[in-house]
């Protein structure tokens, strides 16, 4: 009798396993895909978008508006089936749009890897676009590919404001 509680309790144990372990698996697999990324808590959310499978998310340092701005942190999520498949291709596509307006625009990568890149774009002189200079970091995911930018319309970056934006920038992951 105890052998026949002793093997139940073992084919049970062994089926709860087996649908725990399923479950991790199925769950798994169909988890969601999100970009992990701190920012002041002074910068106030702006607005968010959707258009297709492109999804746009804006910050603002606090007392600018959507009008009269100087400083923007925005990201874009898009599918990776709808954008270059590697980050240099992505970093050229971009790079490729503000050279048609503004032929004179400045780039340099900063650091890169497979799944991330970080370059840095500076457009002077250039009407009607302000002045502006832009951090950037392109990071994938294995089916998202995440576009973080900040942008600085008032000349340069200062140093200090520049090093910390590339902490956030570097910071940012994929959970």
């Amino acid at each position: 009798m105890e052998s026949e509680k002793r093997g139940s309790y073992r084919w049970g144990s062994l089926l709860l396993s087996l649908v725990l372990l399923f479950l991790l698996l199925v769950g798994g697999a169909h988890a969601k895909e999100g970009l992990s990324f701190a920012i002041d808590p002074s910068w106030t959310f702006l607005r968010d978008e959707t258009v297709g499978r492109t999804y746009l998310m804006t910050f603002l340092p606090a007392g600018q508006t959507d009008g009269n701005w100087q400083s923007r942190f925005e990201i874009l999520e898009v599918s990776r089936k709808d954008y270059p498949k590697k980050v240099e291709e992505a970093q050229a596509g971009l790079l490729n749009i503000r050279l048609k307006s503004c032929p004179d625009t400045r780039s340099e990568i900063l650091e890169q890897d497979k799944t991330s890149l970080i370059f840095e774009m500076v457009t002077f002189d250039c009407a009607p676009q302000p002045d502006q200079d832009q951090i950037t970091r392109i990071l994938y995911g294995k089916k998202k590919a995440y576009v973080m930018t900040f942008t600085h319309r008032a000349g340069e970056v200062p140093p200090g404001m520049r090093d910390g934006w590339l902490k956030v920038l570097r910071a940012a992951s994929i959970r």
